[in-house]
């Protein structure tokens, strides 16, 4: 199985010897544009899912740090100490009143709902609500 996303690809087989001749063919078809990085074992590090197949029949997916860099790339401090049942107040869909955000925080908060509308397609189903609600 080979999954494509832009110039990154993610490949598997059950033959580890099928991955390093696909491997080898990708060396001699593209080492001209660079060296193709490859990794082999049972934790994966892809496009900022971790990606653990130790457990027979489990496939798990973290991005715990992917949404860390998130977090702390932003210029505002987002970190409380509060915790809720929900990812969302229930005043989410009202209309918000607040004063209109610097350039700056702008361009911030288009980086982050952009980068949160990834994690909700591959890890976090849950905040898809939210973050649908961000896009608008």
């Amino acid at each position: 199985m080979i999954r494509f996303h832009v110039d990154n690809l993610k490949s598997s087989h059950v033959l580890a010897e099928v991955n390093n001749e696909f491997e080898k063919w990708l060396q001699r078809k593209y080492s001209e544009h660079g060296i193709v990085k490859a990794h082999n074992g049972k934790i994966h590090n892809y496009l900022g899912m971790i990606f653990n197949y130790q457990e027979r029949g489990k496939d798990k997916i973290n991005m715990t740090s992917y949404i860390e860099d998130m977090l702390n790339e932003f210029p505002m401090d987002l970190k409380k100490t509060d915790t809720a049942r929900m990812p969302a107040a229930e005043d989410l869909f009202d209309e918000g009143q607040g004063k209109d955000l610097t350039m700056d925080c702008k361009e911030a908060f288009h980086r982050v709902v952009a980068k949160g509308l990834f994690v909700s397609k591959r890890a976090r189903p849950d905040i898809h609500p939210m973050i649908v609600t961000l896009c608008m």
